[in-house]
């Protein structure tokens, strides 16, 4: 079988090496995030700008996830049927990825404002 050009096959060393990069952003995000919002402290312009390029990171990620293979256990094979692909991903992790890199904060500065509301 040949491989095409335009898949990313699970013994790519790349992806292998992404896929560890990868982890070590999550893990990196899921211990400062959480000490940044006990400790209230505003974001600073270079902590801002370490989020952004982990959001950057998680989108080429997302991006990326459609491109790559998958691997059937009961034929112990792997699949290289771009929508079979695709659609494996769309039906499960797309939308927690999606949702992941979504900038609520920025977004909702842009719809609401930074004006508050005097209600009295």
């Amino acid at each position: 079988m040949t491989r095409s050009k335009y898949l990313i096959y699970l013994d790519n060393k790349y992806k292998i090496t992404f896929d560890l990069c990868i982890s070590a952003v999550l893990l990196f995000i899921c211990a400062v995030l959480p000490l940044q919002i006990a400790l209230a402290t505003s974001t600073s312009t270079t902590w801002a700008t370490i989020f952004n390029i982990a959001d950057i990171i998680f989108l080429v990620d997302l991006i990326l996830n459609f491109f790559t293979c998958l691997y059937d256990d009961e034929k112990n094979t792997e699949i290289t049927d771009r929508k079979l692909i695709a659609l494996d991903y769309l039906k499960g992790w797309f939308l927690i990825d999606f949702l992941s890199i979504v900038p609520f904060e920025q977004l909702m500065s842009v719809f609401i404002g930074n004006n508050k509301i005097d209600n009295g």
